[in-house]
């Protein structure tokens, strides 16, 4: 019985990053409406319902070598996906994929396509785990959400 515990709690160790920063907007252009993010855990999925299908555009930075930013065109990251670079820094035109206006939510997978690590919806501030019946508030940080 000990050991699923302990891979539990290393699951966990390996799934918590440093923040990669995302900024989706509404087209390339430096005065076009967006929204940033913080985004600190691999497997997990952030939906965006307060910017639902609006994103033309989205860059990062700070993504951890080898981890890769996945977009979805559903919520709770389901439906259709692009893959971006597995690259710390980079940007996405969505038109580019056929993807523009498309983006619901967006996953940074590191071993699995699954949010082993649960549901966040970043606009409304509250995490849905995708396992047992916890859940945990957040509070928002100035370069994003941080989800405790």
């Amino acid at each position: 019985m000990q050991q699923p515990t302990v891979f539990l709690f290393a699951l966990f160790l390996v799934s918590s990053i440093d923040a990669a920063r995302l900024v989706f907007s509404t087209s390339a252009s430096l005065s076009a409406d967006h929204v940033n993010y913080s985004a600190d855990k691999t497997q997990r999925c952030y939906s965006l319902s307060c910017f639902n299908n609006e994103a033309a555009f989205v860059s990062w930075e700070d993504l951890d070598d080898g981890d890769q930013l996945v977009f979805y065109d559903d919520e709770n990251c389901k439906g259709s996906f692009i893959q971006g670079k597995k690259k710390s820094s980079w940007a996405i035109e969505f038109s580019t994929y056929n993807f523009k206006a498309k983006t619901s939510s967006f996953m940074i997978w590191q071993y699995a396509t699954y949010p082993l690590n649960g549901i966040v919806d970043i606009c409304k501030e509250k995490t849905i785990l995708t396992t047992g019946n916890a859940s945990s508030s957040s509070s928002k940080a100035e370069a994003g959400v941080e989800v405790a």
